[in-house]
């Protein structure tokens, strides 16, 4: 029988076609292995002493640039390769002495850099190189954190925050008040940018800039906006001033109910403020402010805005003094206070008046008496006569006592002298009928009362209990202070029962009441 017969009769393979096929199919096969098939899916074998560089690129996160990057071996020709791709370098040297250089260029800046890659191919095999890529768009970008604050008796519920006129975010107020709203912006690109609170109440008004505010972005910085809603309707909220910290823990002065609701922020910034005072009839509040007096040369200045934090005016500033605590006088006309001259400067404090209508100033001379540069609480009389205030004395006492002096100057004497061991008394202010003097002692701030003249000395509060900066209510018959123990302002009454609490849940650092409520 024929083995050139291609078939058998009965439709089977020839012995001769058969073994055509187990030739070509090892062929295939070893191809196959080799990666050297027709359709390039791999790398070549590399001749004996060479390898082969699998370069892998993985990229995740946000701001990824599409373009890809660039890979370049030994500092050779870069190759273009995607962010999640595959590149091969064949026929490269191995073996334990033979060092490579893989490096990842083109890199976006909201990429981080995976750095340059020193590697070893094994001889007759292939290295795989994985370059892990994690992008963030915030690199490139910058976040505005606007807070919003919301205080009155009939507030409004949301708003829209806009920037530069085009996205809008809703952010609403929620049931307590006052209450801090914050909302974070991201991925705004560096520059300018104005951003405005709007859909806001009739009602209330916004400050600063009504409601408009612009803003400089720093790539991967935060830039701060905060705005200031005020409404109106009912009781209004301008019944106590105080001192407490606002967002990012500055403090600055605000405005509260006589029940420690309906918050509102007055002040904002950077520099320090404190003791705010309300004018005798309540429409303005006098604060410190600490500014620059010229050339770097840091001090206490005293302004003065209205109850809503409009308006708000530098008067002692422009008088060359540096002074921290004041008082008003009973028709609001002025104000009195302890200061510095700061040209010439002088390291000793002197009594000044200060016309605010015609921004005069006036020392009031208080015989033998020398006061270092520091701190005096003073309170103005109701019938204008006389000014009380805290010292150590013209001698330099280890004590801080109560002294008096006539409104034109004089002789100071002494209306309370603590020699009990408290390191003497402070913060003395006058009743709103002018008949009683409060003021708190140096150790465990405990809560004193006394007559005008002195007499009558009495501790109603205890230094256990503690408290300090005390002032009377506009009834004459209650003393708020600011409590040690725990934060807020209580009231007492001049039997020396806690009668009320309110604000407990913010450190109040001193304040005062509007006694034209």
């Amino acid at each position: 029988m024929s083995i050139l017969r291609e078939f058998q009769s009965d439709g089977h393979i020839s012995l001769h076609l058969a073994l055509i096929i187990v030739v070509v199919a090892a062929t295939l096969f070893v191809n196959c292995e080799t990666g050297r098939d027709s359709g390039g899916g791999g790398p070549d074998i590399p001749p004996s002493g060479q390898g082969t560089i699998r370069v892998r690129t993985r990229t995740t996160g946000t701001g990824i640039d599409p373009d890809g990057y660039m890979v370049a071996l030994d500092d050779g020709t870069p190759v273009a390769i995607g962010i999640n791709d595959t590149k091969y370098f064949e026929d490269v040297s191995a073996g334990a002495s033979s060092e490579h250089k893989v490096e990842l260029t083109d890199i976006d800046q909201a990429c981080d850099d995976p750095g340059t890659r020193l590697e070893t191919v094994p001889i007759d095999d292939t290295l795989t190189v994985d370059f892990n890529v994690e992008c963030d768009s915030l690199l490139i970008s910058g976040t505005i954190w606007v807070s919003v604050i919301t205080g009155g008796s009939s507030p409004d519920d949301s708003y829209y925050i806009v920037v530069d006129g085009t996205d809008s975010t809703l952010i609403t107020t929620g049931a307590r008040l006052p209450d801090t709203v914050d909302v974070y912006l991201d991925y705004i690109a560096p520059g300018s940018h104005q951003v405005a609170i709007v859909d806001v109440a009739g009602n209330c008004s916004v400050a600063p800039g009504d409601g408009i505010q612009t803003v400089e972005v720093i790539t991967s910085a935060i830039a701060e906006v905060l705005f200031t809603v005020s409404c109106t309707g009912g009781t209004g909220s301008a019944d106590v001033v105080y001192a407490a910290d606002g967002p990012g823990g500055m403090q600055q002065i605000w405005v509260m109910d006589s029940t420690g609701n309906s918050r509102v922020q007055l002040t904002s910034g950077s520099d320090e403020v404190g003791f705010p005072r309300f004018s005798p009839d309540g429409t303005r509040i006098g604060y410190y402010q600490s500014v620059d007096h010229g050339s770097g040369n840091m001090g206490g200045a005293i302004f003065i805005m209205n109850s809503d934090g409009t308006d708000k005016t530098d008067v002692t500033g422009p008088a060359n003094l540096d002074m921290s605590l004041f008082c008003w006088s009973p028709d609001g006309t002025m104000i009195a206070g302890f200061g510095t001259e700061l040209d010439p400067p002088s390291f000793q404090s002197k009594l000044y008046t200060l016309d605010l209508s015609s921004n005069t100033v006036a020392e009031v001379l208080i015989t033998d008496f020398h006061l270092f540069s520091g701190y005096y609480a003073i309170d103005w009389s109701p019938d204008g006569s006389k000014f009380i205030f805290h010292s150590s004395g013209p001698g330099g006492s280890v004590w801080t006592d109560i002294y008096t002096v006539p409104d034109n100057g004089g002789i100071a004497a002494v209306l309370a002298a603590d020699q009990s061991g408290g390191n003497g008394f402070f913060n003395p202010k006058y009743s709103p009928d002018g008949s009683m003097i409060s003021m708190h002692d140096g150790i465990g701030w405990g809560i004193w009362t006394m007559g005008n003249d002195g007499s009558s000395l009495t501790k109603i509060i205890p230094r256990t209990t503690g408290g300090g900066n005390p002032d009377w209510l506009p009834d004459g018959q209650r003393i708020g202070f600011t409590g040690s123990v725990q934060g807020g302002i209580l009231v007492t009454d001049l039997s020396g029962k806690i009668v009320e609490s309110i604000a407990t849940d913010i450190p109040i650092y001193n304040h005062e009441w509007n006694k034209n409520r």
